[in-house]
Protein backbone atom coordinates (compact mmCIF):
# COMPACT_ATOMS: atom_id res chain seq x y z
CA UNK A 1 0.00 0.00 0.00
CA UNK A 2 2.58 2.17 0.93
CA UNK A 3 4.19 1.48 -2.85
CA UNK A 4 0.91 2.92 -4.20
CA UNK A 5 1.04 6.11 -2.34
CA UNK A 6 4.68 6.73 -3.22
CA UNK A 7 3.52 5.92 -6.99
CA UNK A 8 0.94 8.37 -6.69
CA UNK A 9 2.75 10.91 -4.95
CA UNK A 10 5.26 11.04 -7.69
CA UNK A 11 2.75 11.37 -10.44
CA UNK A 12 1.47 14.27 -9.08
CA UNK A 13 4.93 15.74 -8.54
CA UNK A 14 5.79 15.36 -12.20
CA UNK A 15 2.59 16.94 -13.15
CA UNK A 16 2.69 19.37 -11.09
CA UNK A 17 5.55 20.53 -12.66
CA UNK A 18 4.17 19.87 -16.03
CA UNK A 19 1.41 21.82 -15.60
CA UNK A 20 3.83 24.82 -14.02
CA UNK A 21 5.92 24.92 -17.30
CA UNK A 22 2.87 25.06 -19.68
CA UNK A 23 1.59 28.00 -17.41
CA UNK A 24 4.74 29.89 -18.00
CA UNK A 25 4.63 29.45 -21.88
CA UNK A 26 0.64 30.42 -22.36
CA UNK A 27 1.77 33.35 -20.09
CA UNK A 28 4.68 34.64 -22.30
CA UNK A 29 1.91 33.24 -25.62
CA UNK A 30 -0.39 36.17 -24.06
CA UNK A 31 1.87 38.77 -22.99
CA UNK A 32 3.19 38.31 -26.70
CA UNK A 33 -0.51 38.70 -27.94
CA UNK A 34 -0.94 41.26 -25.82
CA UNK A 35 1.99 43.88 -27.00
CA UNK A 36 0.07 43.07 -30.68
CA UNK A 37 -3.08 43.85 -29.92
CA UNK A 38 -2.13 47.12 -28.43
CA UNK A 39 0.03 48.25 -30.41
CA UNK A 40 -2.07 50.78 -32.67
CA UNK A 41 -0.36 50.30 -35.78
CA UNK A 42 -0.58 46.59 -36.33
CA UNK A 43 -4.44 45.46 -37.29
CA UNK A 44 -3.12 41.47 -36.97
CA UNK A 45 -2.30 39.16 -34.45
CA UNK A 46 0.70 36.10 -35.08
CA UNK A 47 1.08 33.27 -33.38
CA UNK A 48 2.92 30.13 -34.00
CA UNK A 49 -0.07 28.17 -31.83
CA UNK A 50 -3.96 27.87 -32.98
CA UNK A 51 -5.69 31.69 -31.99
CA UNK A 52 -9.20 31.77 -31.79
CA UNK A 53 -11.03 34.87 -31.21
CA UNK A 54 -14.44 35.65 -30.38
CA UNK A 55 -16.69 39.09 -30.61
CA UNK A 56 -19.99 38.88 -28.68
CA UNK A 57 -20.90 42.63 -28.41
CA UNK A 58 -24.25 44.09 -28.73
CA UNK A 59 -24.80 48.06 -30.22
CA UNK A 60 -27.90 49.42 -29.70
CA UNK A 61 -29.03 53.49 -28.57
CA UNK A 62 -28.93 56.62 -30.29
CA UNK A 63 -26.28 58.62 -31.83
CA UNK A 64 -27.05 62.45 -31.97
CA UNK A 65 -25.28 65.72 -32.68
CA UNK A 66 -24.20 67.69 -35.37
CA UNK A 67 -21.68 66.66 -37.71
CA UNK A 68 -19.61 69.20 -39.01
CA UNK A 69 -17.18 69.11 -41.91
CA UNK A 70 -16.12 66.60 -44.36
CA UNK A 71 -15.65 63.06 -43.54
CA UNK A 72 -12.97 61.18 -45.76
CA UNK A 73 -12.12 57.78 -46.23
CA UNK A 74 -8.85 57.20 -46.78
CA UNK A 75 -8.36 53.72 -49.09
CA UNK A 76 -4.98 52.11 -50.23
CA UNK A 77 -5.51 50.48 -53.60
Amino acid sequence: METLALIFAGVSAVTAVLSIIIAFVAKSEVKKLSIQINDGSKRNANSKNKLKTNNFGEVSGVMAGINTGDVNEKRNY
